[in-house]
């Protein structure tokens, strides 16, 4: 019997700030040229979004949801893109209800300072992403990427925590990762770490039911439980450090 691909769907954003070009773009545009993914995927489709408050989820799911992509097959996966001041890779685990960018108006002008992006909804979510298989391939890992608890204040935390609190309902991987628009090194080595690190999330068991910890006791409870799986000790202890930052301010 003919297994049945999920579909894979990438997002990325247009310039802001000034800039003539967005990095997320690049990147997307050369990981779909990546031919490793047509192993694990029926096609992949990218969708460009504004960077425009409450505008990007509302573009992003409609590209999702689509009739090709509930057309009774496999779920989707969906992997998003975002640019960051950095210069490195950066693997976002998790997205946050509030919109914080006192510094920074979106394209349309407007900045929110502390707002929450859904009143009375859950503070932070974990994505719901094979991680440890994911962080198991090594052309990711030799780039060093860091493990982050959080996205920023800005569009992408707020397409983050609206992809994957409606996602995530429908069974649905999602991922964010942000690549530095300061990094010299060429796209296109992202673009084959990422596909490598794609291929091997997709194999094995099916989606995980748990989302991605938010807090240091789930984050220590998880390497209790499972203390010889070196590729799961190797992102949740970056991950555990990179949150003490968040908490000391130190981290966008």
């Amino acid at each position: 019997m003919t297994e049945i691909l999920p579909l894979l769907i990438i997002t990325f954003f247009e310039p802001f700030d000034g800039r003539a070009r967005n990095r997320s773009e690049e990147l997307a545009r050369e990981l779909a040229e990546r031919p490793e993914l047509s192993s694990r995927f029926s096609a992949v489709r990218l969708c460009g979004l504004p960077v425009v408050y409450d505008a990007a989820p509302r573009i992003a799911l409609d590209c999702i949801r689509t009739p090709e992509s509930a057309s009774g097959g496999p779920p989707p996966w969906v992997i998003s893109l975002g640019e960051w001041s950095g210069s490195s890779l950066r693997v976002e685990t998790a997205a946050h209800n509030r919109d914080h960018s006192p510094h920074h108006p979106d394209n349309a002008g407007e900045t929110r300072t502390g707002r929450p992006i859904l009143p009375g909804a859950e503070l932070s979510l974990g994505f719901r992403f094979p991680m440890t298989r994911f962080f198991s391939s090594p052309s990711l890992r030799a780039l060093s990427p860091a493990v982050s608890p959080s996205p920023g204040g800005f569009l992408c935390n707020h397409l983050a925590y609206h992809l994957t609190r409606t996602l995530g309902h429908d069974d649905i991987a999602f991922l964010f990762v942000h690549t530095g628009h300061q990094d010299s090194r060429p796209v296109r080595d992202e673009a084959i770490a990422l596909a490598e690190a794609l291929v091997l999330a997709h194999d094995g068991n099916p989606l995980d039911t748990a989302r991605n910890p938010v807090h240091r006791a789930e984050i220590d409870q998880m390497l209790r439980l499972d203390p010889e799986n070196d590729d799961l000790r190797w992102w949740l202890l970056q991950l555990r450090l990179n949150l003490g930052q968040l908490q000391s301010g130190t981290l966008e």
